[in-house]
């Protein structure tokens, strides 16, 4: 396994992990509608979310210096653009199914935009370390 493969896995996994305790604390340890009065939870996540982006700044500065080909460059290409697209498609189709169960509400609770932040920044990592490997497989 080349040095850009494994670095990409170990962002992957990163990110789900980080996803995997956003989630829980979001769902289990707090309800939707209590996270976002509930200061403690709002900021054990972003301390998770903190040792993420510390251990993914890590991980990017030591690979600085790898060499770049035209084919890792056309990979990153492909898959940043499906990335795009795919997060697009999300923001859009959370956005609109919380307009639907909140319609008849005067109130959404605040912490609907938290989990749409937390929950987009950390898709985008995790789609687009997955189109990385995928394209690069498919490519090389």
């Amino acid at each position: 396994m080349d040095n850009k493969r494994k670095q990409t896995w170990i962002i992957l996994g990163i990110w789900v992990i980080v996803l995997i305790a956003f989630l829980y604390l979001f769902f289990i340890i707090s309800k939707p509608s209590e996270w976002g009065i509930n200061s403690n939870i709002k900021f054990v996540s972003g301390i998770i979310f903190g040792i993420g982006y510390i251990l993914f700044f890590i991980i990017q500065f030591k690979s600085k210096n790898i060499t770049k080909s035209k084919n890792e460059h056309l990979i990153k290409y492909k898959s940043t653009n499906s990335t795009l697209i795919v997060i697009l498609m999300y923001v859009f189709i959370i956005s609109i199914l919380l307009s639907i169960v909140y319609e008849n509400n005067i109130l959404m609770p605040a912490s609907w935009m938290w989990f749409l932040a937390y929950s987009t920044v950390l898709l985008t990592f995790i789609v687009n370390s997955g189109f990385y490997l995928w394209y690069e497989k498919r490519i090389k």
